[in-house]
């Protein structure tokens, strides 16, 4: 009789595995795999001086490698298995006639990635590249990506306001925040969070915000004039009220990292991470000749896992062929 017995136990703990443990009350831990890169700055100049921050002081981006900094990005993508694609804004370079070419360009080699979608975020060197109609840019990625493409919102004044789309278990909400110093509206904080279930935020899944512009980093908000907002604390504070945002990454951001950090600022206020990556090609105070090189550039894998009790957040930055990995853990009573 024992045989039997032992048979039926298998064939349970089989079953119970294939449909993730559910048999014996518990689930099997559910990962959400996202590839992330910022700035690439995609324009047909080998070296360029691009701007003349103080006086005497000039900074160089090597653009040619734009594509060879994306495809390493998608690659890497691939490799991991990752679910999404994000780029947070900034991905072609803003005044040349050949912009659209440059876009579509990129579009070829994001649709080689393997994974399920590829979102684009609207930066400052997006926005007016063709006049005032940002529809061409949308437009371009819409019609010629091969991904899911979630079209932006606009208000009835024309504010551009982001757009958002569900996968897995998060709602992903691609705001517009150029950064430079620029306020977010009044419509765009009113979009995000009203109060009266209407706002993108207003939902019972955990919400994953993507921006250009810096919403807060220690050591950036409300002090680096160019990398933040012009009102971060307006938008945290939609952000808390929703009390369902787990993470928010940011670009804009042409330095390296300090306080320790070579690739990313992270931290996590009010149960709230927040994430500034740097770009892809560098600028700045630390520009030189070579800045823009493959090698110098950075892109990330962020995994989402949900064990049941805890959201673990696994930061991986990749730069100069190595990884780092840093580990944020979220017990999911706190994060709404």
């Amino acid at each position: 009789m024992m045989k039997p017995i032992r048979t039926i136990v298998w064939m349970l703990m089989v079953l119970a595995l294939a449909g993730g443990g559910e048999l014996f009350g518990w689930t099997k831990p559910s990962v959400t795999k996202i590839a992330v890169i910022t700035d690439v700055h995609h324009r047909d100049d080998v070296a360029s001086v691009y701007w003349q921050v103080m006086p005497g002081d000039y900074h160089w981006r090597q653009f040619s490698t734009a594509e060879a900094r994306l495809t390493a990005a998608v690659d890497d993508a691939n490799a991991a298995g990752c679910d999404l694609f994000i780029t947070l804004g900034d991905i072609v370079d803003g005044g040349e006639p050949d912009e659209l070419d440059r876009l579509n360009e990129c579009l070829t080699i994001t649709n080689t990635f393997a994974g399920d979608v590829v979102s684009f975020t609207l930066g400052n060197h997006c926005y007016g590249l063709w006049g005032t109609d940002i529809d061409v840019f949308w437009g371009a990625i819409e019609t010629n990506s091969n991904h899911a493409v979630r079209k932006r919102i606009y208000t009835e004044s024309g504010q551009a306001l982001g757009y958002a789309f569900d996968y897995n278990q998060y709602r992903f909400v691609s705001m517009y925040a150029q950064g430079n110093s620029g306020n977010i509206s009044a419509e765009q904080l009113d979009w995000l969070y009203k109060g009266d279930g209407s706002g993108v935020l207003e939902t019972p899944l955990k919400c994953i915000v993507m921006a250009h512009g810096v919403i807060y980093v220690d050591g950036i908000h409300d002090t680096q004039w160019y990398d933040s907002v012009g009102n971060p604390s307006a938008v945290i504070e939609r952000f808390e009220a929703a009390g369902n945002v787990i993470l928010v990454m940011s670009g804009h951001f042409h330095r390296n990292g300090i306080d320790g950090y070579d690739n990313q600022f992270v931290n996590t206020v009010n149960g709230i991470t927040y994430l500034a990556l740097r770009g892809s090609i560098l600028s700045k105070t630390n520009g030189t000749e070579d800045n823009g090189t493959v090698e110098d550039s950075a892109h990330w894998v962020v995994e989402i896992e949900d064990d049941g009790d805890n959201l673990n957040i696994v930061i991986t930055g990749y730069k100069m062929g190595e990884s780092d990995s840093i580990v944020v853990a979220k017990p999911k009573g706190l994060v709404g």
